[in-house]
């Protein structure tokens, strides 16, 4: 089975869904090509080109056995131009027709993560599907029309969707009057070692360590919640500081974290997804302070996943789909709530709390991305027999 495969961004050493099932699908015998936007065109303008030739063909690289990754020579900010982003799509188009032709694919399943990355690319009579992560339409710094334009063209021409939440699911079934394949996140390998020993980045303290991980954009992080929890000096009795690991991204989200590093907040900055679990050794909770935006209420975090492998107890703000996790995290929203959360789990008796971190872990050891790609090349499988 070949898969020219369109993430939502860059291949990153940060993996998230795109990377893990791409490497997933490879790792099931799938030859993948993983496409990734190039730069803007206007950098191009500005900067130049380092390989005039990557402009017409693109770069083209081996990731791993079966996996490919296809740099695009550039792409139309889709916020600018629907015109912009339709000439994008026809150097798109060449770039995948000329890596394809030399890897030697022969029949290409085409997948889409996000209709706003990637143009529709027009490989006719190929067997298209969208693999929905978000909720396109209420993303931000994208005008609501111009989503919906490439996200209907996606649906439309697709033969099979599937969708990361229930949210996105019973969304998508609205908008398009079809069936969507629920496939939630899963656990990356890197949180799989249950047992090994790690060392440990952070100094040591004495007190409770509460931790976030993951990229910090958009506008859901809720900075007021940790400004208020920062401001309590101490929780359950006992001293605490507040780490997150992972980039700042905008320039908002950049000033309120350089603002609270005076109050106190560690900032760690971006680490290499390897890396990871050697800064949440050290976490006695991980937390996940977002707002539930419109945005939100279609997201399966992935790092609940991580959270939850680690052992470590959870607090998080609700939202509906992670209901599914209830009986194993602490929901919280305000400082007050940040502080029962931990004194409840402060309070349980030893061996409680080993069982607890046990059966966390034992909630998602299972839920692998070669589980996932599983059930996805099943339904691919049989699309294609549909067709014959």
């Amino acid at each position: 089975m070949d898969i020219i495969f369109f993430g939502y961004d860059g291949w990153s050493p940060w993996e998230r869904r795109p990377q893990l099932l791409a490497r997933a699908l490879a790792n099931a015998g799938c030859r993948v090509l993983y496409v990734e936007p190039g730069p803007p065109f206007k950098s191009l303008l500005l900067n130049g080109l380092r390989e005039p030739r990557d402009l017409i063909s693109g770069s083209l690289r081996n990731i791993q056995q079966n996996l490919w990754l296809l740099t695009c020579g550039f792409r139309w900010s889709l916020d600018k131009s629907i015109i912009g982003h339709e000439v994008s799509m026809k150097f798109f188009e060449l770039y995948c027709r000329q890596a394809s032709r030399s890897l030697g694919f022969k029949d290409i399943i085409i997948g889409y993560q996000s209709p706003l990355s990637h143009p529709f690319v027009g490989f006719e009579n190929k067997l298209i599907f969208y693999d929905c992560i978000d909720d396109w339409r209420n993303f931000p710094g994208i005008p609501t029309s111009i989503a919906s334009h490439v996200e209907d063209t996606v649906l439309r021409r697709s033969d099979l969707v599937f969708a990361s939440s229930k949210q996105l699911v019973d969304i998508l079934r609205e908008r398009s009057g079809r069936e969507a394949f629920y496939l939630p996140n899963a656990l990356g390998s890197a949180f799989m070692g249950k047992g090994r020993h790690i060392e440990s980045k952070l100094t040591a303290f004495d007190g409770i360590t509460l931790g976030f991980v993951g990229g910090i954009g958009g506008d859901h992080f809720d900075w007021d919640l940790l400004t208020g929890l920062l401001e309590k000096k101490r929780l359950a009795g006992r001293h605490f500081r507040v780490v997150l690991v992972g980039p700042l991204i905008g320039r908002t989200n950049i000033t309120r974290g350089q603002e609270l590093k005076r109050s106190g907040l560690i900032l760690i900055g971006k680490v290499p997804y390897s890396h990871v679990t050697e800064y949440m050794v050290d976490f006695d909770f991980c937390i996940l302070p977002w707002k539930v935006t419109e945005l939100v209420r279609g997201v399966d975090p992935i790092k609940i996943y991580e959270y939850l492998a680690s052992g470590k107890p959870v607090i998080s703000t609700y939202w509906a789909e992670l209901e599914k996790f209830r009986s194993h995290v602490y929901f919280a929203s305000t400082p007050n709530g940040y502080e029962y959360s931990v004194q409840k789990e402060l309070d349980k008796p030893l061996a409680q709390r080993n069982e607890g971190r046990m059966n966390r872990q034992m909630l998602v050891i299972p839920e692998t991305w070669e589980r996932r790609a599983s059930v996805m090349t099943d339904h691919l499988l049989r699309a294609l027999s549909g067709r014959v």
